[in-house]
């Protein structure tokens, strides 16, 4: 956590939200496998991708159920791409695995690249 962060407990939502670096990266499909987290290169379908932004930003949670609100909680299943500044909120949280990494099998059932 930065120095000049406050702790998690007394975040506004405007400091919450001012973490996000806006890059889109996590908006891409995942895959949970034996416990394990995925990230395809399958983007979602609301995702701009030319502005890496959402574009229903704001009912994102209402619209799409794979889209959940973020919480220590959320982060810490390891759904957040490395480099991610949420993610040093939970230090214990992993990132999420290359979809390149899952069985081959799966990935063709899934209809990833073989």
């Amino acid at each position: 956590m930065a120095i000049d962060q406050p702790p998690l407990a007394s975040m506004t939502v405007e400091q919450w939200e001012g973490l996000c670096q806006r890059c889109g990266r996590c908006c891409y499909g995942k895959v949970d496998y034996n416990d394990q987290i995925y990230l395809t290169a399958v983007p979602c379908e609301f995702l701009d991708l030319h502005s890496r932004q959402c574009t229903i930003y704001e009912q994102r949670c209402s619209m799409k159920k794979e889209c959940v609100p973020l919480s220590p909680e959320v982060i810490a299943l390891g759904v957040l791409p490395e480099g991610c500044p949420y993610r040093a909120l939970v230090p214990s949280a992993s990132a999420p695995r290359s979809w390149r990494e899952l069985p081959p099998g799966l990935r063709r059932q899934l209809g990833l690249a073989p």
